[in-house]
């Protein structure tokens, strides 16, 4: 199943066993609904469905950065969203990219 955007994503309906393809340019990535999981709404690898459902990347051993939004001008601030990243870093004990 395919999602444009972060909110398409959290609008589906996840079901166990099927694929959720994120195509929003910096974020791309797939993600599965996982029932066990508890991690918090991050923005990047766990976001959770407007039904609670959570989705999580899959096929991935390191966090990036990139997944949390982050805006490539001069004039942005992206402290907040690198703070989220480096935090999902440190509670899946993985490397931040």
């Amino acid at each position: 199943v395919y999602a444009a955007t972060t909110s398409a994503l959290r609008a589906l309906l996840p079901e166990a066993g099927t694929v959720y393809r994120l195509n929003e340019w910096g974020r791309e990535g797939d993600f599965v609904y996982e029932a066990s999981s508890t991690l918090p709404d991050d923005d990047g690898y766990c976001i959770i469905a407007q039904s609670g459902r959570r989705l999580v990347r899959v096929n991935v051993r390191e966090i990036e950065a990139r997944w949390y939004g982050l805006t490539y001008d001069t004039q942005t601030d992206n402290t907040a969203k690198i703070r989220a990243a480096r935090n999902a870093a440190r509670r899946m004990k993985w490397n931040l990219r």
